[in-house]
């Protein structure tokens, strides 16, 4: 669900073990990758991601873990940022 701006939250279910959180940033990163090429548009979609994994149990804190998911979050548009010409670099 949408949390505020351009921020969404997605709580998934994960049950095959050895799948990490690299993997799934991973897909979801070659997903945009392909709509951006197939889809016509004069624009791309681009995604951050902030992730963190847990076992769901009473003593979740879910407050703790979208701390730890936003701090994932803004360490990625952080780097994208340094990593992306500005449009007078071109």
């Amino acid at each position: 669900g949408r949390i505020g701006g351009d921020e969404f939250v997605l709580f998934a279910r994960i049950e095959s073990e050895g799948i990490h959180e690299e993997d799934v940033i991973t897909h979801v990163n070659e997903l945009t990758r392909q709509y951006n090429e197939t889809s016509g548009k004069p624009y791309y979609v681009e995604i951050s991601l902030g992730m963190t994994g847990f076992i769901c149990s009473e003593d979740v804190d879910v407050v703790e873990l979208m701390k730890q998911a936003d701090s994932g979050l803004y360490a990625a548009k952080k780097l994208r940022r340094k990593t992306s010409l500005r449009e007078e670099e071109l």
